[in-house]
């Protein structure tokens, strides 16, 4: 006991036998009235030791002491549902009933924590003697809410009429899974609620539960079902995973293997191999040897390789374009992505020769070629036209059989007459079933099921954007080299009534403007003859922005193009057209009648129309991947934002060639890429004069230097290859909406230049606390300050950022991490993200990646970590191999 030890210490000179406690027995409960200490006389054991029997009273005091202190208890209010009984009559029994002896008080408190039916019952016992009131009052509650079959009803029917959880609703999940946890605890205690475990019960339950989930509990649920491995001395070599082969012994048996030719479908370079035509693989593979020889560019991956009995995570390369042929070059097929390993695992001793058929005399008509070259290719079941049978010769006696494909002849089976068993040693045997899936995949498909787990910052598809998706989805086509989307005012579904008196008299009303102002008449007729000229409209017959710009900091060669007329390129259905019909002269003679015209394309300027064509473009790129390279594809869906083209790629002889496919690869859907801007001269030189952007056209490449371009609003200097800043000031008057005006004017997508907007916005923060009107001057002492940021704003043309965030002539990236510090003050708060790149030479080279200040209240440090989380987009083309945050510590 602590107040008793603190006195047992040499400095008092007392024994615990010099201890005595004093208790007056009057005091009120729970109440330490007083103790003492004294010193006892020589010989007077037998009484110090009677008086020390009080210690366990003053260790009652102090526990009664510590229960005060805690927090009071309630009884949640019993309404009846059988689910709560127990807990409620656990509660009752413990907090009320063991408090006190009276019935009578018993029962009012049970009246008390009743309600509805429950209540009713214990109000008609209150009547009877107290003592048999509440005993009464308890048996009917059990008997109508808490007897053992009721509750084990109520558990069931909850647990069966549980509402089907769909696959990203995490929230639904736990709820039910923590629903199932109480129903497992209850079985404890209630015996009939062991009917969950029933088959059908069982199988209504996992029902809820999202078709993922419900697949891996059958799994899991059956696992004694599956018919156990034997083990025996076989040593058993699974493809891709292990290749361990007894010497000698991989010649028992012949498999399905032939010498082709394998290219780029884009390139002239071609490799002899043999191919292993594998039905037990799910995927092609090829060794990373005849990726190096065919000067193959993969993509890193990394997939989930399964086996028979192994199951592992490898790292890959994914190859696209490539092509495979006979050796006679007469039969041609394209492979899909085909995965690399380092080697494939099958023996060259499996490579049936003309020398082996000879011992077969009814394989005697088979003509094998043979050529110097590994295994490095093997197809599987996802490429069926190379295991498609032409021709079957049958196996007799127990030998082999033959098959001819669109590759060749294949020879498949025994060697010898003899069996495995007849060599020395362990047999070596190969039992090939390969499937393979794709990390991302998989983590998706997870993520479906388990949402909870991840955030992510993005925006989603409204109703009425999935509503478009689906319409253009089903109405696009490919027509004369262009596509045909419906509009989305033709899905209304509404006649339209006839509106030609009033078009005819807006076209008046132009005519009227024709005659004032000739100029204006010629440069709209222009326009409409081009229109009607290029076939954009016809006679009617008879009858996303950070990210962009972030990837385009990327590498060094920065690149730049539009697409031509974007919109224009897009056509409408034949049926819809009626709906774009307008009035103009014939040839734009305005002496002549009107004819009735129509456009043949969306219109610019219509609220559907960007979504329309960059549905078509991200078309464009899906129709033709097997066409062209991923990075071609893969830069059409992420480096365009609406006609604009931002693209940086490490060299200029790569960014030639991304040129000149891209422009191709746009072709293909009727959109032509144009305008290319770069800054390396020698891919300015590559591009054709009439596809060059209009600053750099017949510029004399030798002399003459690169204007200032725009790229996405930024002034980009193609010289220096920095972003600069050209902010023009239109004169406004020192007011609230002045001021407004000018800061909103200031384009700055990474937020370099917040600290320096930060001054202005805080002073129109002040003017909004001061409830000053927006057309009235602004007082003086905030016209000072605000003159003065007027002042320096034209020091902003001496701010230059590097464009690419890695330095020249780094070499190799080894990582990249991201840094982002925040802080916060009562001024405002703001993030930065640096990125840090290093190499195998040199230092690490810090970048500044984005930025943002804001102005904020005092005490908005949790603020800052929510802005801080925001700013962890993923706009890099390339992975972040460590993120950090940093954030001032807080006392």
């Amino acid at each position: 006991m602590q107040q008793r030890s603190k006195w047992n210490n040499p400095k008092h000179n007392l024994s615990p036998d010099d201890l005595v406690v004093i208790v007056d027995e009057t005091a009120p409960r729970n109440s330490w009235l007083m103790g003492r200490v004294v010193k006892t006389l020589p010989g007077s054991k037998g009484l110090v030791r009677s008086v020390l029997g009080q210690r366990d009273i003053a260790d009652l005091i102090i526990m009664q002491q510590k229960l005060a202190l805690l927090p009071a208890r309630e009884i949640a209010v019993f309404n009846g549902d059988p689910l709560t009984y127990q807990s409620f009559m656990r509660a009752f029994e413990y907090l009320v009933e063991d408090k006190t002896s009276s019935s009578q008080d018993r029962l009012y408190f049970l009246e008390q924590y009743t309600s509805d039916q429950p209540r009713d019952l214990v109000r008609s016992c209150l009547n009877m003697d107290a003592r048999q009131g509440y005993a009464e009052a308890k048996r009917l509650l059990k008997k109508h809410f808490g007897n053992e079959v009721m509750v084990t009803n109520a558990y069931l029917e909850k647990a069966l009429s549980w509402t089907a959880i769909k696959a990203d609703d995490g929230k639904a999940l736990q709820a039910y899974a923590l629903y199932l946890r109480g129903c497992y605890i209850a079985m404890q205690d209630l015996e009939y609620l062991k009917e969950l475990d029933i088959p059908s019960n069982l199988r209504l339950m996992t029902s809820k539960l999202p078709y993922k989930l419900r697949d891996k509990w059958r799994t899991a649920a059956h696992d004694t079902m599956v018919t156990p491995t034997q083990t025996s001395g076989t040593s058993v070599s699974s493809a891709l995973v292990s290749a361990g082969e007894a010497t000698g012994a991989g010649r028992n048996c012949m498999l399905a293997i032939v010498p082709v030719r394998v290219k780029v479908m884009k390139g002239n370079k071609s490799v002899l191999t043999y191919a292993f035509l594998d039905p037990g693989s799910s995927a092609t593979f090829c060794t990373e040897n005849l990726m190096n020889r065919l000067h193959a560019k993969g993509r890193k991956t990394e997939i989930l390789l399964r086996t028979m009995g192994q199951e592992r995570l490898v790292k890959s390369y994914g190859l696209t374009g490539l092509e495979v042929t006979n050796l006679e070059g007469t039969t041609h097929l394209n492979l899909p992505r085909v995965y690399t390993q380092d080697r494939i695992p099958v023996s060259k001793e499996n490579i049936p020769t003309q020398n082996d058929l000879e011992k077969w005399p009814y394989l005697s008509g088979i003509q094998l070629d043979e050529i110097d070259a590994d295994i490095d290719l093997l197809i599987g079941i996802n490429v069926p036209k190379a295991m498609e049978p032409w021709h079957t010769i049958n196996s007799q006696e127990n030998g082999p059989y033959a098959v001819k494909t669109l590759l060749g002849w294949v020879v498949n089976g025994p060697l010898n007459t003899c069996t495995a068993m007849d060599v020395s040693g362990p047999p070596a045997m190969m039992a090939n079933r390969i499937s393979i899936a794709d990390l991302g995949e998989l983590i998706r498909q997870y993520n479906q099921d388990f949402s909870e787990r991840e955030y992510e910052e993005k925006s989603e598809m409204s109703g009425e954007d999935k509503k478009f998706m689906e319409i253009a989805s089903s109405s696009i086509t490919l027509q004369d080299g262009h596509y045909h989307l419906t509009t989305s005012l033709s899905q209304r579904g509404k006649a339209m009534p006839d509106n030609h008196d009033m078009a005819e008299q807006r076209t008046m009303n132009l005519l009227k403007r024709f005659r004032k102002d000739e100029s204006y008449a010629l440069e709209y007729k222009a326009f409409m003859d081009d229109v009607i000229g290029k076939g954009y409209a016809e006679k009617v017959p008879q009858e996303q922005l950070h990210r962009m710009t972030a990837r385009f900091r990327q590498e060094q060669i920065a690149v730049m193009g539009d697409i031509e007329a974007m919109f224009y390129q897009v056509r409408v259905h034949d049926n819809h057209r009626d709906f774009l019909r307008f009035l103009w002269w014939l040839g734009g003679d305005t002496s002549k009648p009107l004819e009735v015209y129509r456009m043949k394309v969306h219109l610019f300027g219509a609220v559907s129309s960007p979504s329309i064509a960059n549905f078509a473009l991200q078309r464009t790129a899906d129709d033709n991947t097997e066409r062209y390279d991923e990075e071609i594809t893969e830069t059409i869906k992420r480096n365009f934002y609406v006609d604009d083209c931002l693209k940086s790629v490490p060299t200029a002889e790569q960014a030639i060639q991304l040129t000149k496919d891209l422009k191709d690869a746009c072709f293909q859907g009727g959109f032509v890429l144009t305008k290319f801007v770069s800054n390396s001269r020698e891919v300015l030189a590559s591009i054709p004069e009439e596809h060059k952007g209009k600053p750099v056209k017949e510029m004399d490449l030798d002399k003459e230097q690169p204007p200032i371009e725009r790229a996405l609003g930024i002034h980009w200097n193609i010289e220096s290859d920095m972003f600069i800043f050209r902010v023009t000031i239109k004169s406004r008057p020192p007011t609230r909406r002045g001021i407004l005006s000018i800061v909103s004017s200031i384009y700055d997508p990474f937020g370099f230049l917040c600290p320096f907007i930060l001054k202005a916005k805080q002073i129109l923060q002040e003017l909004c606390k001061t409830k000053l009107g927006w057309d009235e001057t602004i007082p003086e002492e905030f016209s000072k300050p605000w003159q003065r940021w007027i002042t320096e704003l034209d020091q902003l043309r001496n701010f230059q950022v590097n464009r690419c965030m890695k330095p020249e002539n780094f070499g190799q990236v080894m990582t990249a991490e991201l840094h982002h510090f925040c802080d916060a003050s009562e001024l405002g708060y703001g993030t930065v993200g640096y990125l840090r790149f290093t190499n195998n030479e040199t230092a690490p080279r810090n970048s500044w990646l984005m930025g943002r200040v804001v102005k904020t209240l005092p005490g908005s440090k949790g603020l800052v970590r929510s802005v801080l989380v925001r700013t962890r987009t993923n706009i890099l083309q390339r992975p972040v191999d460590k993120l950090c945050l940093l954030q001032e510590a807080v006392d």
